[in-house]
């Protein structure tokens, strides 16, 4: 059924929606029904496969296939599935039915269901439209929604190209946190199945460093925690191609009587994750047939048209300036130091003159 999202929710935009479910503010999942069993498929745009228990299939097979996660590994084989969501059946070929380690909720009742951008796997929505255009809007205290056929509309929305064939990464050309700029990785993944934000270490160690310098936080089991009566609490702001995105310490901190957990996470990465805390009362699109991910203009999003000039060709033109004011000081110093070599030499004629 086709219906128009209410104007506070995506202004003119035409699209299916489908309830989602909020699982501890860690998960955000779609209710499904895979070989006649009802299950809770965890959205992950971060990666690629359908992945279930391998207690739901009756087919016994060699656990052959690998498949890692960010924190998390699975093992099992591909097998055939018929997959119901909101009263749409398709039969998917290559689910991957495993048993998983250390992968969070997975269960007989909870797995994931991958939606990278990778052009060699179709994921349910494409089954039925191949330039299927999907979005999540996400919130912690209200209903959320997954909108799938979503019609593009250039006068509400904003559109980048992602960097990468493979995931769903943009360029980062800036990062402030706490109102000060911070070198930073090139690239930054979204990815809805992630709970918080992960961090290349020198970054975190950055920023936890102004944490515990700054404000009444304290760092215990690789973790941050600060005092849930800290009044003022500092933002992360994210600048893409014509993007800029703000990150309020609501959307990556969890709330606890004394102190909060700081939703931000050290990892082994040279790219930066943004999880849920980016995809939090906004709405994001993705565009796999153009591999774009696109905004809704407003919400947490600026559309700016001069953050590649600010952060790219700007400095680069400054670097020119101090590149030729480096030449032209030299050149005059060069000039200075033959002035000088020539009155040295007119004054040894001179002397020489004299005494003849």
């Amino acid at each position: 059924m086709q219906l128009i999202i209410p104007i506070y929710l995506i202004a003119s935009i035409v699209a299916q929606i489908i309830p989602i479910n909020n699982i501890d503010n860690i998960f955000y999942t779609l209710n499904a029904t895979i070989n006649n069993r009802s299950i809770q498929l965890v959205i992950d745009t971060g990666s690629s496969l359908l992945v279930i228990s391998s207690n739901l299939t009756q087919e016994v097979q060699p656990f052959n296939i690998s498949y890692n996660y960010s924190k998390g590994s699975c093992n099992g084989f591909y097998s055939g599935s018929e997959l119901i969501i909101q009263d749409q059946t398709q039969q998917m070929n290559s689910t991957l039915f495993a048993q998983c380690t250390d992968l969070l909720y997975f269960s007989d009742q909870y797995g994931y269901m991958g939606l990278s951008n990778k052009q060699d796997k179709t994921n349910f929505f494409e089954l039925s439209d191949q330039k299927n255009i999907f979005g999540l809007q996400i919130y912690e205290t209200q209903q959320s929604y997954f909108l799938t056929q979503v019609t593009k509309n250039v006068s509400n929305q904003s559109w980048i190209y992602t960097n990468s064939n493979k995931k769903w990464k943009l360029e980062l050309i800036g990062l402030y946190f706490d109102d000060e700029q911070y070198d930073h990785p090139e690239d930054i993944l979204f990815d809805s199945g992630y709970t918080c934000l992960a961090l290349p270490q020198k970054l975190f160690d950055q920023i936890s460093k102004v944490l515990l310098s700054k404000y009444p936080c304290y760092y215990q089991f690789d973790y941050l925690f600060c005092d849930s009566s800290m009044y003022y609490r500092p933002t992360f702001v994210f600048y893409y191609r014509g993007i800029k995105q703000t990150i309020h310490p609501y959307e990556f901190m969890l709330e606890s009587e004394q102190y909060d957990f700081y939703c931000v996470l050290r990892r082994n990465i040279d790219y930066i994750i943004l999880g849920l805390p980016g995809f939090m009362n906004n709405i994001i699109y993705f565009d796999k047939y153009n591999q774009q991910i696109g905004f809704n203009k407003g919400q947490n999003f600026n559309v700016l048209q001069d953050t590649y000039i600010y952060f790219i060709i700007f400095p680069f033109i400054i670097q020119i300036i101090m590149i030729f004011m480096m030449i032209l000081i030299h050149h005059k110093l060069k000039n200075v130091k033959t002035s000088q070599q020539d009155l040295e030499m007119q004054q040894l004629i001179m002397f020489y003159e004299n005494r003849n």
